[in-house]
């Protein structure tokens, strides 16, 4: 929906180039766009300890105006930011700058039904209420700006100076990258290893997508006689999801187990091949927890599946709302829940 009073991309900048092949290994970009200076300086710094590139807007037409012209990777926005409220801010983004995969996460000072399902049709990926607690904040926001390869999966590593790959099975996470042990698969690269090699790693993530990154692959000494190669994560290129949630009503039903063994129906309020939100459920479950998950459908248990909870908020009425995602599922078990799910 077309908002007055905020431009288009082209209108700020003109129309843009194509997408340069040169690497881009700037830290990702976090765009905080509130009416508090306070809360845009307390978070920065917290943000910028984490190593992230951070910006400020005081005003949703800034935000805007920032977000075209240096294409952030998350913005946290305020509701009720001056100006262009929060919910019209996103739609912006969204629709009229085309930042289709741009993270949003709006701020809520109190809790609002009607803001809160006017955010989500806004497209923002997740709400906050104020005071905001950081330490899941953060876990959220590097689960998405640098999502982890899923492990025993190999990586696959392409430099961008020959197009030569090579695949890698062995890692550990690093802050923004990753440790890799210096196999005899990296030989080729010879001697430019030590000052850095421009790369693209590709690799399934731990949410299910497709990722392809930029990054910069260089030998380092982790002791006097001991080598190791790092990935240091750029600018994320590709992201290719499998599939999108479903958000329409579905013949399905979900029971949950609880901590005590006691079986709860909850009511699905969305779903896909790699999580799902369900809503009236009887007690708070703990973050990391992992949940028994039945989808019925005509008192027919479909699947048996584990939910590990991601988040979790109270509803007006007493009962919490929790986020789950799906693990360790079989590759049989995920086919075929695709095909229930989306039809193929």
């Amino acid at each position: 929906m077309d908002q007055p009073g905020i431009p288009t991309f082209n209108q700020l900048h003109g129309t843009r180039e194509a997408k340069s092949e040169s690497i881009d290994l700037r830290a990702p970009t976090i765009l905080i766009a509130d009416s508090s200076a306070l809360f845009r300086r307390n978070l920065g710094t917290i943000l910028q300890q984490e190593g992230y590139r951070i910006l400020h807007a005081e005003s949703g037409l800034e935000a805007v105006s920032l977000s075209a012209k240096e294409r952030p990777d998350l913005v946290i926005l305020e509701t009720e930011i001056p100006g262009i409220s929060g919910v019209a801010t996103c739609q912006a983004l969204k629709e009229r700058l085309g930042l289709d995969g741009l993270y949003v996460f709006l701020t809520l000072g109190q809790e609002r039904e009607d803001t809160y399902r006017a955010a989500q049709a806004a497209g923002a990926y997740r709400v906050f209420y104020k005071p905001i607690e950081i330490e899941p904040l953060i876990a959220i926001i590097r689960t998405l700006l640098v999502p982890l390869p899923t492990p025993n999966y190999p990586l696959t590593l392409t430099s961008i100076v020959g197009r030569r790959s090579c695949h890698v099975s062995g890692w550990q996470p690093r802050l923004r990258g990753l440790t890799l042990d210096p196999g005899p698969e990296f030989d080729w690269l010879g001697s430019n290893i030590q000052s850095g090699v421009k790369i693209r790693v590709e690799y399934v993530a731990e949410d299910g997508a497709r990722l392809i990154r930029d990054g910069l692959l260089r030998q380092v000494w982790k002791k006097l006689n001991q080598k190791a190669l790092e990935v240091t994560f750029g600018k994320e290129i590709q992201r290719i999801r499998s599939n999108e949630f479903i958000h329409q009503p579905m013949p399905l039903q979900v029971k949950y187990e609880s901590p005590a063994g006691d079986y709860f129906p909850g009511s699905l309020v969305n779903i896909s091949g790699g999580g799902m939100r369900l809503a009236d459920l009887r007690e708070q479950l703990e973050v990391g927890t992992q949940v028994p998950l039945f989808l019925l459908q005509d008192s027919e248990v479909l699947f048996s599946l584990t939910g590990e909870v991601r988040g979790t908020r109270l509803q007006a009425d007493g009962r919490f709302e929790g986020s789950f995602a799906l693990v360790g599922m079989s590759g049989d078990t995920e086919r075929r829940l695709g095909q229930t799910l989306f039809g193929g």
